[in-house]
């Protein structure tokens, strides 16, 4: 009887050791199937970012990026420089980028998203930066695209004028213009 209460033990110890070495071996494969299932959704957000950041970016030298507080631009030229890019909705569009008269001074102009419930508009924007501060002197409405073409609706765009010290911008709805120097 003690033999074979020796024996039951000595299978019984040897069943334990061995789940508890299968046990030992599961848990670095669960660790390593965890490490795999991060580094797969890690590629996934990566593959799943990089054609937007690619269709957005791109025209003479800017690029978008998502910060913190919203939508960066960011042109090669411009070290450490980022410009946040006021938006309305969906995904800005660099339109355009080009010397003002008075060389210090760049205009930056972006599609900003859709605006407006009873008359739907895209709205472009344009920034004015400084290249020598790598400050921006303003951000406004550059254009509206009108959507709907209800010819009860129309929307008039701001009027802009340059000179090599000052820019001045004329609402629809004021009867004098904004006006911003270039010193």
């Amino acid at each position: 009887m003690i033999k074979n209460l020796l024996a039951l033990f000595v299978i019984l110890i040897s069943g334990c050791a061995s789940a508890d070495s299968q046990n030992a071996q599961e848990v670095p494969v669960a660790k390593e199937q965890s490490a795999q299932k991060q580094s797969a959704q890690k590629q996934t957000v990566q593959k799943l970012a990089a054609p937007a950041s690619k269709a957005l970016s791109d025209i003479n030298g800017w690029e978008i990026r998502s910060g913190d507080s919203g939508l960066l631009a960011k042109h090669s030229a411009l070290e450490n420089v980022e410009f946040e890019l006021e938006m309305y909705s969906g995904f800005p569009k660099i339109k355009e980028w080009k010397m003002l008269a008075n060389p210090n001074y760049y205009l930056l102009v972006y599609e900003a998203g859709g605006m407006g419930t009873s008359h739907t508009v895209i709205v472009w924007k344009a920034k004015v930066i400084n290249i020598i501060t790598k400050t921006e002197l303003l951000d406004e409405i550059w254009q509206y695209k009108d959507l709907e073409g209800k010819p009860d609706k129309q929307v008039t765009d701001p009027e802009w004028t340059f000179t090599k010290s000052k820019i001045f911008i004329k609402s629809s709805s004021s009867s004098k213009p904004d006006i911003y120097s270039l010193n």
